[in-house]
């Protein structure tokens, strides 16, 4: 089973990774990782790491989409989160291998821009966190960008009849629905 887990940045995909693996025993890995491997490792595909994340996932997906045939091959349970991903990739693997993909989506696009900004500060500042290099000023006006990603990636999501959820609600709660979801047995179905 590959598990397929996106969004806009900030949303609480890692927190969710880290837990399935946890919890569910469900190795994942950061598409991060993979994007700037990639760049590194092929300069000749030309990916801009600082442009958006959609032009990324466009110049990665060849290789996420052949890594995931191998898992769902393979009968190999493994999680792939990353901003990069997006509803048009995932609904390709949704459409070949319904039965062995689960997909789903995080965003904000109803968040309360400071509050989001409070909740960054809570609860960011790990090793990782590329946005605590930032001014407040500039995390603002990232964040208020992120919230527009967020809204893109709904509609996308509900064009493409994926499962997206909305994280400025109540994160906790959300974030118990979202493992729930990507565990359970009722896999593709939009709520």
């Amino acid at each position: 089973m590959i598990y397929l887990l996106g969004g806009a940045a900030r949303s609480g995909k890692s927190i969710i990774a880290k837990r399935m693996l946890a919890e569910k025993n469900i190795p994942f890995l950061c598409l991060d990782h993979l994007a700037i491997g990639t760049a590194n490792a092929f300069p000749h595909l030309q990916i801009d790491l600082d442009s958006d994340d959609a032009s990324v996932g466009d110049k990665i997906w060849p290789l996420v989409k052949a890594v995931s045939k191998m898992i769902i091959k393979d009968r190999i349970d493994y999680l792939l989160e990353g901003a990069a991903l997006q509803p048009k990739h995932s609904q390709e693997l949704l459409s070949e291998f319904p039965s062995q993909t689960r997909a789903c989506f995080l965003g904000y696009a109803d968040a309360d821009v400071c509050q989001k900004f409070e909740q960054v500060r809570q609860h960011g500042g790990g090793p990782d966190d590329w946005m605590m290099q930032f001014d407040e000023s500039t995390i603002m006006k990232e964040l208020e960008r992120l919230k527009k990603v967020s809204e893109v990636l709904r509609l996308e999501c509900e064009m493409y009849q994926i499962r997206y959820f909305e994280m400025s609600i109540d994160f906790a709660s959300s974030t118990e629905e979202v493992i729930e979801f990507l565990a359970g047995q009722n896999n593709n179905a939009v709520a």
